[in-house]
């Protein structure tokens, strides 16, 4: 779940966007970007994601292109106003 929504706000389709940054995280690094504890707790997830940085994959590991690393901080921003539309991401050089 997006920031915003863990917040109480409305769906909107920059959730979507948040999600897809998770979901590729978790396919190329084999799990979770979270603690254990968040995935089993609301509470510890909603800390997490409000106290820590927006996940992403590891910057100077040699499998991740600085496209991919790219493409995830445009999916992971906080706040959903900062997040690439998803006509915006189809565009980006690690999808083409």
């Amino acid at each position: 779940m997006s920031p915003e929504r863990l917040e109480g706000e409305k769906y909107t389709y920059a959730g979507d966007i948040w999600s897809l940054g998770l979901i590729i995280i978790e396919m190329l690094t084999g799990h979770f970007p979270y603690s254990e504890k968040g995935t089993k707790e609301f509470w510890s997830l909603l800390e997490e994601i409000s106290r820590l940085p927006s996940p992403n994959v590891p910057e100077n590991d040699p499998r991740f292109s600085a496209e991919v690393f790219d493409f995830l901080r445009s999916c992971m921003q906080k706040h959903s106003h900062e997040r690439e539309s998803a006509l915006s991401l189809l565009a980006h050089p690690w999808i083409l």
